[in-house]
């Protein structure tokens, strides 16, 4: 199997939904994706350009739009099946994030077991509302 980045097999999935244009893969990261995965809407295009030359994709204009330049992708049968391979593979290393909680716990010596607990209720008030949207 030929390996690819992070964002290739992110936007292969996203093709699966009901996002085809560059702009609507755009729209699904911003409104769900960027809570714990960060593409970049210059990322988007050259990905959507590698994922049409590889074949996992291919592009047609958008039937519904009125615009000749607005461009949709289908993933091909190629495409869903390295997408499929690359969910089946085990992790090749855990996720690691900059967590500011865990930083000022760290040094939370420093800090009284008050100030502490706030910062906790707020971190977990916080995790609520993400977990929430």
């Amino acid at each position: 199997m030929k390996k690819y980045n992070d964002t290739t097999y992110a936007i292969l999935g996203i093709l699966t939904t009901d996002c085809k244009s560059g702009y609507e893969v755009k729209q699904l990261i911003d409104r769900s994706l960027h809570h714990f995965w960060k593409i970049s809407y210059g990322q988007i295009y050259p990905a959507l350009k590698l994922i049409v030359e590889e074949g996992l994709a291919e592009v047609s204009p958008a039937a519904a739009s009125g615009r000749s330049d607005k461009r949709e992708y289908h993933l091909t049968e190629k495409g869903l099946n390295t997408l499929r391979e690359w969910l089946a593979q085990p992790l090749d290393q855990l996720p690691t994030e900059r967590n500011e909680v865990l930083l000022k716990l760290f040094f939370g010596q420093y800090l009284s077991f008050e100030k502490k607990l706030v910062l906790l209720q707020d971190y977990e008030r916080q995790l609520r509302i993400r977990y929430e949207t």
